[in-house]
């Protein structure tokens, strides 16, 4: 075939090809790119936040496992979504930016430390976090390793409901205090203990030294007496990674 007769038979093909540029062209014309740009800029933003917050519910489930965080279910879910203005929450986010290792947050039962401090630790540390009631760690054995050593080798430990406890005459729940407060300082891991016993009391009952170790390397939050609204739970429960939820 010539190159003649080449050209020719390719001007048709040619003519559809600039007719269908020039349409795409005008198509084009007519599309708000900022708006486009937008649309996808939101789409990524969607993404990344659900991204973010199955990790963070994957992480609250597993800090709800006993052996892992003993963290409480009810607690953790509304840590999820908790109310960033309550007071609790406004005051521990103040901790962990120097080298104040342990924070205490006293106030009325229910005004939503136990939250705080569970949100505290499931948003603010990468560090692997446990939870403890006083009751609990007061009853706790110190001659049975087992016991004690998770807590006191946690990154991160919550000591919570501090004064619920029962106070032994010999004061051994004192030397135990007195040791955690310690080994949390001297480490540089971080302790947070909620409490409804307030300054003006606390030294009385837990003696001297171990309000001045506080003092030395703590933060103290006075939440007041009134008593706080207690989260509401979330009506879907937390899901664990494998996508079966729990109640």
């Amino acid at each position: 075939m010539t190159d003649y007769k080449r050209r020719r038979e390719m001007l048709p093909v040619g003519a559809a090809v600039d007719a269908a540029m020039a349409e795409l062209n005008a198509n084009l014309l007519d599309v708000d790119w900022d708006a486009r740009d937008a649309e996808v800029a939101a789409e990524r933003a969607r993404e990344a936040e659900g991204a973010r917050r199955k990790a963070l519910e994957d992480r609250a489930f597993e800090m709800q496992d006993r052996t892992r965080g003993g963290f409480p279910g009810r607690a953790m879910a509304a840590a999820l979504d908790p109310d960033l203005t309550a007071a609790p929450i406004q005051a521990i986010d103040r901790f962990g930016g120097d080298d104040r290792t342990i924070a205490v947050l006293s106030g009325a039962n229910d005004c939503g430390k136990t939250v705080a401090a569970c949100w505290w630790a499931l948003t603010k540390t990468a560090r692997a976090p446990r939870f403890v009631r006083a009751g609990t760690f007061a009853a706790s054995s110190r001659y049975k390793r087992d016991d004690r050593a998770p807590l006191l080798d946690a990154g991160v430990l919550v000591l919570d409901d501090l004064g619920a406890e029962w106070s032994d005459a010999g004061g051994s729940f004192l030397t135990d205090l007195d040791e955690l407060l310690d080994v949390f300082y001297g480490n540089r891991r971080h302790l947070i203990i909620t409490t409804n016993v307030p300054a003006t009391d606390f030294a009385n009952r837990y003696h001297k030294r171990i309000a001045a170790r506080i003092r030395e390397a703590g933060r103290w939050f006075e939440l007041g007496n009134a008593p706080g609204r207690r989260p509401a739970p979330r009506a879907k429960p937390t899901t664990p990674p494998n996508g079966s939820a729990t109640r």
